[in-house]
């Protein structure tokens, strides 16, 4: 009787693995597109003069947000990694 408890097991694990590989994509995704918009706002000069909360402009708020999000991105990655190995 055991044996399809451990299916139903492995099941939501893989679940739970696909589930965290697609966040883990997005999360990716968004820090790409805000690097590319920090990147885009530091080339044009977008609010050159005024800085706001720890000295930063608007392009190094951007470029924090982004590697935040990064890394949040690499550990949803890491988790994934951990995840995926459960199901073997």
């Amino acid at each position: 009787m055991s044996a399809p408890v451990r299916r139903m097991d492995r099941a939501r694990s893989a679940h739970r693995a696909a589930a965290l590989l697609r966040i883990a994509v997005v999360a990716a995704v968004l820090a790409l597109l805000l690097a590319a918009d920090g990147f885009y706002m530091r080339s044009t000069g977008y609010g050159s003069g005024s800085t706001y909360n720890f000295g930063l402009s608007d392009a190094g708020t951007i470029f924090v947000a982004a590697a935040i999000v990064g890394a949040i991105a690499v550990l949803l990655l890491t988790a994934w990694g951990r995840e995926s190995r459960r199901t073997r």
